[in-house]
């Protein structure tokens, strides 16, 4: 007896969404997807180096890593978007949502580059966070663009903590950030 393949019993619509199904690394959590990828970008987790491709699915405590060709968009399930630009570093050092309650909690750290976040439902509650070198800021429903030395808020409000100090960053308001103790 002959017997077909079991994906050639599937209709059409069913079959593309089996292959579009995103693939993740073995017991890695995953956060997100890549929306948006130019090339020389990875993704660096428990299962090693690898190449980002569009669609392809994002773990949590991955780091994200662009050449200066490369940058990366990555859309998480809370509808959080990152963009990050050419030779970047970022770390998504804690993700965590309930789609039934839309709260969660997002942590992340770059080290070097730029990077564009664009708010989701974590951060309504002011539950997001991105670390630079110098500077960790609190994001509630916000935009904003972060470098190790500088932060601008484009919508929304941003808490910026440098060493002792804590400034409050409203829509249109940039704050250097020196380090070394040197407030924002």
């Amino acid at each position: 007896m002959i017997t077909s393949h079991p994906l050639k019993r599937l209709t059409a619509p069913a079959l593309a969404i089996v292959l579009a199904l995103p693939t993740t690394m073995a017991g890695a959590q995953q956060v997100g997807t890549a929306a948006a990828v130019n090339p020389a970008a990875q993704a660096r987790g428990t299962g090693g180096a690898r190449t980002i491709v569009l669609g392809q699915s994002i773990a949590h405590r991955e780091r994200i890593q662009t050449t200066s060709a490369g940058s990366v968009q990555l859309l998480f399930l809370d509808k959080t978007s990152m963009t990050i630009g050419p030779n970047s570093d970022l770390a998504i050092d804690e993700y965590v949502y309930d789609p039934n309650s839309n709260t969660g909690k997002l942590a992340a750290t770059l080290t070097k580059g730029v990077m564009r976040f664009v708010g989701g439902q974590i951060s309504h509650a002011g539950n997001a966070q991105v670390s630079t070198p110098n500077a960790v800021v609190g994001i509630r429903g916000g935009v904003g663009i972060f470098t190790p030395s500088g932060i601008f808020i484009g919508y929304g409000e941003g808490q910026v903590r440098s060493g002792s100090s804590t400034v409050t960053l409203s829509a249109g308001e940039y704050t250097p950030t020196a380090g070394g103790g040197t407030p924002p």
